[in-house]
């Protein structure tokens, strides 16, 4: 997932990855909330991202298990 991030990688800010990290800084941090704790319940993968990414498995996350095997 780290090769996913399509803004800045010095700041692990992205839309791909590290999404979070912009509402973190843009939102939480400037309205006094930046000591809430997140919790990373999922994680999901699809071929919406090859595009970006350069995979070659486009399609949903039923076309990742033979990589993941």
């Amino acid at each position: 997932m780290d090769s996913a991030y399509d803004g800045d990688v010095k700041t692990g800010e992205g839309w791909l990855t590290g999404r979070y990290r912009k509402l973190y800084k843009q939102f939480l941090i400037p309205s006094g909330r930046g000591s809430i704790k997140v919790v990373f319940t999922e994680n999901g993968i699809d071929g919406g991202v090859c595009p970006i990414t350069g995979c070659h498995n486009n399609g949903g996350w039923k076309n990742f298990c033979a990589t993941w095997g």
